[in-house]
């Protein structure tokens, strides 16, 4: 199979990945983006079924109607690392979860924090040499 093939199915499941995500995502916000008095679907406890890069996070935000919510304004992921990949959510407010390469110290953590206007910052969870942070705003 040419390289071009290859490159072209890559760029198809990318596409069908941030899709579905997107999906998923304005189910979740349903809340966000339908008109008042309009019966709508929303999940409070939700958290994406796939991984994605920064910007296509903050892609799927803005498709799905989240353009800011609390204090959470998609373009703050952008200072994340990267090489961050993201899995959306939903924890009553916007929640993301980066995984990293690197573990942080917490005065760099701290910072980043008062930067992104998140409320919590936290290491969530280390699978084998990645870290999960998990990223909540109110």
């Amino acid at each position: 199979m040419s390289t071009d093939t290859e490159a072209l199915r890559s760029t198809i499941g990318q596409k069908k990945i941030v899709q579905r995500a997107i999906d998923e995502t304005k189910r979740a916000y349903g809340d966000c983006w339908i008109e008042e008095n309009q019966a709508h679907e929303r999940n409070l406890q939700y958290l994406c079924t796939v991984i994605l890069s920064v910007p296509s996070a903050i892609k799927v935000f803005k498709a799905a109607g989240v353009n800011r919510y609390n204090y959470f304004r998609p373009e703050a992921m952008k200072k994340l690392p990267k090489d961050s990949r993201i899995r959306i959510g939903r924890e009553f407010s916007p929640v993301i979860y980066a995984e990293m390469n690197e573990l942080w110290n917490d005065d760099y953590l701290a910072d980043l924090k008062k930067r992104m206007q998140a409320t919590e910052f936290d290491l969530w969870q280390t699978p084998g040499t990645r870290y999960i942070y998990r990223i909540w705003f109110d």
